[in-house]
């Protein structure tokens, strides 16, 4: 039995060092050329590892964190918050994230589960309570859209970004389907103009991604940028 339960830890990993291998020099093209061309602004690319987060008891809900700092080029505002939340859960089944090595990668291991994974960026301060004008106030108005690859290898599965200007009630936010598929990821702009109104995108204090998920599936991203 205790075999069986790690298996799919295993197979997650195992799969996203694959996927890393094929696709990681595709991501790092982009961002070089968006950045020295000044096409964009590079929230996170992904690159910073900030170590696995597990759940995986019937403890349900529950939170793991944790909190990695590194230099602006890669992390907008030198930190990325993870949180990772398991809504319900039966058995021994986990929930597992991965950052690092350009991706980000966050998994179920059984149909019946549902969770989500939060990034945070809202600066240096190692928690994952918001802090809404922890990035100062980024101007973003030269930009059009957040831009991030993507996929979800079976079940349905969202991304909700936000946006914070000051205060926790001046936001924005808009949310996208996270394409299926097994092999590329797809490409997705999230255009500012889809995103509810609240916000300011030429005073920028935080940004939050949700990635949410029921079951069976793993989420593959890759760096995420405004252009």
């Amino acid at each position: 039995p205790l075999m069986d339960q790690s298996a799919p830890l295993w197979n997650f990993l195992f799969g996203v060092f694959l996927l890393s291998l094929v696709m990681g020099v595709r991501g790092w093209i982009v961002l070089v050329l968006c950045v020295s061309m000044s096409w964009c602004m590079v929230v996170d690319n992904f690159d910073v590892y900030s170590g696995g987060l597990i759940v995986s008891d019937t403890i349900s809900p529950k939170t793991n964190t944790n909190f990695v700092t590194a230099n602006s080029s890669n992390i907008i505002g030198n930190e990325r918050d993870l949180g990772l939340t398991v809504c319900s859960n039966i058995g021994e089944y986990v929930y597992m994230a991965n950052v690092g090595g350009g991706y980000c990668s966050f998994g179920a291991s059984y149909v019946p589960s549902t969770g989500y994974l939060k990034a945070q960026w809202d600066g240096e301060d190692a928690s994952l309570t918001l802090n809404p004008s922890g990035l100062g106030e980024l101007d973003f108005s030269s930009y059009s859209s957040f831009n991030i690859s993507m996929r979800s290898t079976r079940t349905v599965a969202t991304l909700a970004l936000y946006v914070y200007s000051g205060s926790v009630n001046e936001f924005c936010s808009s949310n996208v389907t996270i394409p299926r598929g097994f092999n590329s990821l797809y490409n997705v702009h999230i255009p500012f103009s889809t995103f509810s109104h609240g916000c300011d995108f030429a005073q920028v204090g935080a940004i939050e991604a949700i990635f949410s998920t029921q079951g069976l599936t793993y989420i593959i991203t890759d760096g995420l940028s405004v252009f």
